[in-house]
Parts: C-alpha cells; sequence; structure tokens
C-alpha cells in the first residue's frame, strides 16, 4: 500500500509557484475577501442612531405646573443613632490631629491622649472639650543614678531637673498650651457644631412626635400640656387652653411645625366633636398669635 501511495505522488505533475513581489503603492481602497464556495454574501446596511425625544406634556388649564426636583431640600437628622454618630465624627476629627483614644465610658464621655504627653489628655462628653494639663511627677532621686538634662526634650516630659535630691517634670507654659487647644478647637468646629444641631433637632422631633399624645390626653382627661398638677374639668377651659399653648409658639420653623401640629388636630379631632370651636374662639386666638388657625 505504501508504495503505490509513493507511486501515485509522483506521477502527479509539479506545481509552480510565482514569486509577487509586494507593490509600493499605497492603495486607498481595501479588497473585499472573497467569499468562499458555499456561502452567500449578505449585505448589511448601517442604522444610524436614533434620538429618543420625551413627549412633552401639556398642563391642563386652571391646574398649576408641576414641581421640578429641588436640590436645596432640607434633610432632617435626628435620634439617638444620629447623635451617636455625630459624637463619633468629634472623636475622628480629633484622631485626625494625632490624639489617640484611651477609653469610652458608659455616659459617651470619651478620653484621648493627645500627641504629646506635655498637651495633657482631652475629655470629650455632649460636643463639650475638656482638656486636662499633664500632672506632675515628683519623686526622689538616688545620688547614684545618672542624670542628663537637655532642655529640647523638657515639654516632651522625657527629662528631669535634679534639685535637692528630687525629680520633676518641666510644664509647658499656659501660652503654649492654649495655642495647642484652639488649634484643636478650630479643626473640629464644624464636627461639633453639627453634633450641636443633631442634639437639638432630635429634641424638637421628641416634642412634635408628642404632641398628638399630649392633645389627646388633654381632651379626654383635662391633662394640661405644661404638666400643671390641676386637671382641666371643662372642655371651654381645654379648648381655651389648647388655643393658648397654640398662640405662644415660637416663630421658628420647630414653632411653626408644632402650630400645624396642632391645627391639624384642632381639626380632626375637637371640631369633628360636640364641643367645638366657637367664632369667637378662633378670632380671639388668632388676633393674640397675629397668624391664622386656617380653620
Amino acid at each position: 500500500m505504501l508504495s503505490l501511495l509513493l507511486v501515485a505522488a509522483l506521477a502527479q505533475e509539479p506545481v509552480s509557484v510565482e514569486a509577487v513581489e509586494p507593490s509600493t503603492e499605497s492603495s486607498t481602497e481595501t479588497a473585499e475577501p472573497e467569499v468562499p464556495e458555499g456561502w452567500t454574501r449578505l449585505e448589511v446596511e448601517t442604522v444610524p442612531a436614533v434620538e429618543v425625544v420625551e413627549p412633552e406634556v401639556e398642563t391642563p388649564a386652571g391646574e398649576p405646573a408641576p414641581e421640578e426636583a429641588s436640590s436645596d431640600r432640607e434633610i432632617i437628622v435626628w435620634g439617638e443613632g444620629a447623635i451617636r454618630h455625630a459624637r463619633e465624627a468629634i472623636v475622628r476629627s480629633v484622631e485626625d490631629m494625632g490624639y489617640k483614644t484611651l477609653r469610652r465610658k458608659k455616659d459617651g464621655t470619651v478620653v484621648l491622649k493627645a500627641p504629646a504627653t506635655w498637651q495633657g489628655r482631652l475629655r470629650i462628653k455632649d460636643g463639650m472639650m475638656d482638656f486636662g494639663r499633664p500632672a506632675v511627677a515628683l519623686w526622689l532621686h538616688k545620688p547614684e543614678e545618672e542624670s542628663s538634662y537637655d532642655s529640647t526634650r523638657v515639654l516632651e516630659g522625657k527629662d528631669m531637673q535634679d534639685s535637692t535630691g528630687l525629680r520633676f517634670v518641666v510644664l509647658p507654659s499656659g501660652r503654649r498650651l492654649a495655642a495647642v487647644h484652639e488649634r484643636v478647637l478650630e479643626g473640629s468646629r464644624d464636627e461639633v457644631l453639627y453634633y450641636r444641631d443633631v442634639v437639638q433637632r432630635t429634641a424638637s422631633e421628641e416634642v412634635l412626635f408628642a404632641i398628638p399624645q399630649r392633645l389627646d390626653a388633654l381632651w379626654a382627661d383635662g391633662t394640661p400640656l405644661d404638666q400643671a398638677p390641676d386637671a382641666l374639668q371643662s372642655f371651654e377651659d381645654r379648648r381655651a387652653h389648647v388655643l393658648a399653648f397654640w398662640a405662644s409658639r415660637a416663630e421658628t420653623s420647630e414653632g411653626e411645625r408644632v402650630c400645624e401640629a396642632i391645627e391639624a388636630w384642632l381639626e380632626a379631632t375637637v371640631q369633628e366633636s360636640d364641643h367645638p370651636l366657637t367664632a369667637d374662639e378662633i378670632s380671639t386666638a388668632e388676633e393674640a398669635a397675629g397668624r391664622s388657625l386656617g380653620l
């Protein structure tokens, strides 16, 4: 079999190969590849991208146009979790200045060690900073001990002076300490202000959250809103009490929100009861407050 294959191969005609020199002329057209036998060329037309335009919705006559999203809306952050987060932000800002946390107390107090010993320790509680001065270290000096004094290291608390057999640490001046404290206060100023704002907002939101329950207790049992011991017996006294409370709210954002909560409660509870506000009571209260009840 092998001999037959060799004979057949020798019987074939030799194939000539023509050498083609590469063309030096540059061609601007690219030759299309040939389609193999049995294949079909498919011409695909490129479709340009189409921009999709949202149709404009016309506002019906007489209806206000929808408000656009505003980026200056106020976000209210409050609660115990927000207070803890704001407190930790103060600690982190101080740690970024080289302080190290030594311990944390259950009441939220954080004690930190200053970058240098002579700067003392720092206590942070309820957004307040208490800077401590380094304590005086005093002990007996043994005569056989060798001692050296380097004035450049005194303020670090690493060197001692000898005097009448005693050693003591030289403390820094109050002016130098004040400069350090001022730098820490200024570096954490934004975090402290934010913490105080969160605490204030939390107190305001807790008061606002409890308003409906307090009003219900007033209307049902005569419990005064100002925690007075004597209950209000008549519905007339209860109406007068809640109107006086409404009129005495401060003209602040918090006061306005309390007034709105009271107005909503009056409309839903008192005005729907058998003892609604009279026209005279409403006008007198509005005149005293300088604003409208909206009832």
